[in-house]
């Protein structure tokens, strides 16, 4: 009978084992996924926080969010290099008359279709090869950061000299400025650049949400302004609204624990304005227990006292009548004697 307990205790031993065993796997794994995920989420989170900061041009360009942001901005400008090279060869590069979408007759090039594509053809490359060369490590973050605000700065002089080239063309080869033929275009992207350059120079903590910010108008209002296909609208829209959304979601942390602070503040504000009550009922009550509760409470006791308790209301009125009987008897003897 001895030898068959180690058997049970075996027996009993295999069959927990293996549930063991499983469950410390299904641990494992959901340890693993827990830790895979706050590993991925803290990455994106240091990603969008390199993004901001008082040296945030630098140190995103220092590392991959940065870079990356470079090759995005590369590929969307390559986009806009196809379409205004697709303008090109089209009846939109010639000079419209004012007031209609129709080319003005004698026909004549409209400078600012070539400034668009080659303006866009040099920075898509200047973009793309800055990422290549941050990414090989061939220059620094700072360098990386003057190259790129230069860029603005020859952006800036190329839609500015667009402006007026497009304003002198409509004046005097066309019909005048109007709502077809003006070089606002220009002018409004150049505005864009300028915004853009000065605060990167002057206020970099928000640089990327600028950018983002404005990219994304610039180009829904591209897309809207204008007669496009169906799929540049849709592409370009859609890339904006990414654009738009990368710049809230840049600061969607601060929302947060703005909402966070100030919910707090509400509360701790709340609770003073409790304590002080609490402390005005406590101060008031305590002043009226000392100065008047000594003559309520005797006032009370005076109410609850019987005037018969302990004699002493028959005892008063036996003095007093005691006092008024001696006194006639004094009146009647001094009346005798008169």
């Amino acid at each position: 009978m001895q030898p068959a307990a180690p058997a049970a205790a075996a027996g009993s031993g295999d069959t927990v084992q293996p549930a063991c065993k499983v469950e410390s796997c299904e641990c494992s794994n959901l340890q693993w996924f827990i830790t895979g995920w706050e590993k991925s989420s803290g990455r994106y989170f240091n990603a969008f926080r390199s993004l901001k900061g008082q040296d945030a041009i630098t140190k995103a360009l220092s590392g991959s969010p940065g870079q990356f942001l470079l090759l995005f901005f590369g590929l969307q400008t390559s986009v806009f290099m196809v379409i205004h090279m697709h303008q090109l060869l089209m009846d939109t590069r010639y000079v419209k008359t004012a007031s209609t979408p129709q080319p003005h007759e004698p026909l004549t090039l409209r400078v600012v279709r070539v400034i668009d594509f080659l303006v866009c053809l040099v920075w898509s490359s200047f973009l793309l090869s800055l990422f290549l060369r941050l990414r090989r490590k061939e220059i620094s973050s700072i360098d990386g950061r003057r190259l790129l605000l230069a860029s603005f700065r020859y952006g800036i002089f190329a839609y500015t000299l667009g402006t007026f080239v497009d304003f002198a063309q409509c004046h005097f080869q066309a019909e005048g400025i109007g709502s077809h033929c003006n070089g606002f275009n220009c002018a409004q992207t150049a505005l864009v650049l300028a915004c853009s350059a000065l605060v990167g120079e002057y206020k970099p903590d928000v640089f990327w949400a600028v950018c983002f910010l404005g990219q994304g108008l610039y180009r829904l209002i591209w897309a809207l302004r204008e007669e496009r296909p169906t799929v540049i609208k849709v592409s370009i829209s859609t890339t904006s609204a990414v654009l738009i959304l990368l710049s809230i979601a840049l600061y969607a942390e601060e929302i947060v624990y703005w909402k966070v602070a100030k919910s707090k503040r509400q509360e701790e504000e709340m609770n003073v304005t409790v304590d002080e009550g609490v402390l005005a009922d406590a101060s008031t009550s305590s002043y009226t227990h000392t100065h008047r509760e000594p003559q309520a409470a005797w006032m009370d006791a005076q109410k609850r006292i019987p005037k018969d308790a302990m004699g002493l209301a028959t005892l008063d009125e036996a003095d007093r009548e005691g006092e008024g009987g001696e006194g006639e008897e004094e009146e009647e003897e001094e009346e005798e004697e008169e």
